[in-house]
Parts: C-alpha cells; structure tokens; sequence
C-alpha cells in the first residue's frame, strides 16, 4: 500500500497533537540513514509545531500505534531508496520504542522512521489545514467585526471622556489585544506559526 493511497483513508480523531509527548529524558545521539523527503518531513514538523526533533522522534511510535488502530494494514515500505545519513538528537525510550515497532514491523529500524516521518507530516499537514480553515472563518465572521466595533468604542470614549481618561486608556490596551490576535492568526495561516507562539 502506497503511504498517500493509505493514510488518506485513515481519519484520526484529534489529528497529531503534542499532547502525546512523554516526560523529558536525556537525549543520545544516533544516525539515521533516511530519504531526503523523511528528513525534510522532520523538519517541516519540528516548525510547524515549533518544538525541537526529539519531540518530533517522541511523535513517531504513538502515531503508528493510531494509525494501526484505524488499519491493521498498513506497513511501512521494506526499503528506502537514496538514503542520507543525518544524526538526530532522541531520546532513549523513544529509540527503543521505535526499534521495537520496527521490529515487530519486520523491517528495519530506518525504514519504519522514513515511513512515520512522512506519515507524521501528512497528519501534521492535515491538521493545520483544517485549523487554517476554521481560524479563517472566524478571522473573517466574528474577530474582525468585533475589533470594528472596539475601535467605535474607543473613539466615543475619547470623546466623552478624553483621550488621557484611564478608562479610555484601559480600553486601548483591549484594542491593542484585539490586533495582536488578529497578526498571530494571520502569522498561522499565512505562515503556519502557532497561536501559542504568540500568548505564551
């Protein structure tokens, strides 16, 4: 089964999230030898979700414990073709966890990585578009006829009350939240940058 034809027919209920992530351990270094577009998924997850790869490697084996769970089928492909070597950052447990899948997948180690890699980024991908979508329609229907509004606001309060008064001042501070939301929700769907980014 090719790795597109499966996972478009596997819908995950909540999507990648990082909420799978385990507690932080000493990291070791350790080489895969991946395809170029395994190693670009990484990175392109490790962005999108603004973490560091060995999250991303902690990603690998709950997602394809999922995904089996939606189709006992899938297998990662046996071999990889053009592979580079990079060494990564991970953590014990989740290497261990890997090669135990992988294992247990009757393929190699680097394999089962290159094949989640891409699957992790199909999901990842996936999710954000949907995000984007909503955050789109409610950029569109609802923040900005609200931050319309506010601004009305303010401008009555500066003229019952004066520009210096402390509630118009107070409410200033509002506005300026207001066009911080609307630039993060911007930055997410233009650029992908996550909301948290911004209101840490």
């Amino acid at each position: 089964m090719s790795l597109n034809k499966g996972l478009k027919e596997i819908e995950l209920e909540e999507g990648v999230s990082r909420n799978i992530l385990p507690v932080k351990q000493q990291p070791v270094r350790t080489t895969f030898c991946l395809s170029k577009e395994a190693h670009a998924a990484i990175k392109h997850v490790s962005k999108l979700y603004s973490i560091n790869n060995i999250k991303v490697f902690e990603m690998i084996v709950p997602l394809f414990q999922e995904l089996k769970k939606k189709d006992d089928s899938l297998s990662p492909n046996p071999e990889i073709r053009e592979g580079i070597r990079k060494t990564y950052l991970i953590n014990k447990s989740a290497l261990l966890s890997i090669e135990r899948a992988a294992k247990e997948e009757k393929v190699s180690r680097d394999s089962f990585v290159d094949f989640m890699a891409l699957a992790l980024k199909f999901f990842s991908d996936k999710r954000f578009s949907k995000e984007k979508s909503r955050y789109e329609k409610v950029l569109k229907k609802i923040i900005n006829p609200f931050w319309e509004k506010a601004e009305k606001i303010e401008k009555r309060l500066k003229k019952e009350l004066g520009k210096d008064d402390p509630l118009t001042s107070g409410f200033g501070i509002v506005i300026i939240n207001i066009m911080n939301l609307v630039a993060a929700i911007e930055d997410n769907i233009n650029e992908g940058t996550p909301i948290e980014k911004n209101f840490p």
